[in-house]
């Protein structure tokens, strides 16, 4: 197991809101073509995960902050490789919402990986790679240039789904909901907020609590379960079928 921090000190000033941090930089060699997961259990701060063509390791870039240095000494990211996976963990103290610490963290990664996440607060991008497994706490969530099946389950916090070879699964909280160019079916339970779908090769279900809808440019069926808010469904080829709660 690496520890990413363990052998750096802290230097200070950074920011206001965060006086003490630190970064790191790990590459992780991939010697065995079986290894094509990354799982990514990371908790406040932002991620940012990317796939790199020809890239043929897993970079690990994380950037440690918090509001003094004890805190901040307490910081770190474990990088694990095992079997077909990479395993990479951040380490963040429990201040009980009186200070503040978290890692701001990329991952680079080869094309081929998929990416399960499971991340708790702080934005968060994943573009270029295989498919994708989000659990996210809240903060905004863009994940873009896919080509493998996606499932989200967002907490809070706005959301945006563009270009995707693959099924789209969406169970999300509240915020907006954008997808666009996705070549499977597109599934969405959504609590709150409005729901923006266009250009979806498969068929759409969504099941809506409240918040605007809008449908456009479906090729297959549109079953819609639709609580309250506005609706607005243009050029669907396939039967549409509403349910009104």
């Amino acid at each position: 197991m690496l520890l990413l921090f363990a052998t750096l000190a802290a230097h200070a000033g950074v920011s206001a809101a965060h006086p003490a941090a630190r970064s790191a930089r790990h590459e992780v060699p991939l010697g065995d073509a079986r290894i094509t997961l990354a799982e990514i259990d990371a908790g406040a701060g932002s991620l940012d995960v990317r796939g790199v063509p020809g890239l043929d390791k897993v970079q690990v870039t994380g950037t440690a902050w918090a509001s003094n240095d004890a805190l901040l000494a307490q910081i770190d990211v474990q990088v694990t490789c095992r079997d077909d996976r990479v395993t990479i963990r951040t380490v963040i103290p429990d201040t009980n919402g009186r200070e503040e610490a978290g890692v701001d963290l990329v991952v680079e990664l080869p094309p081929r990986f998929s990416a399960t996440i499971d991340d708790g607060s702080g934005d968060l991008s994943v573009t270029g790679i295989a498919g994708v497994d989000l659990d996210d706490g809240s903060g905004n969530a863009v994940l873009t240039d896919l080509s493998g099946p996606v499932r989200i389950d967002d907490g809070s916090g706005d959301l945006r789904i563009e270009r995707v070879a693959g099924p789209v699964s969406v169970e999300d909280g509240s915020g907006d909901l954008r997808v666009r160019e996705v070549s499977g079916p597109v599934s969405v339970d959504d609590g709150s907020g409005d729901v923006d779908l266009a250009q979806i090769a498969g068929s759409v279900e969504v099941d809506d609590g409240s918040g605007d809808i809008a449908l456009t440019d479906v090729q297959g069926a549109v079953v819609l379960h639709d609580g309250s808010g506005a609706r607005r469904i243009t050029r669907v080829l396939g039967p549409v079928t509403v349910d009104e709660d």
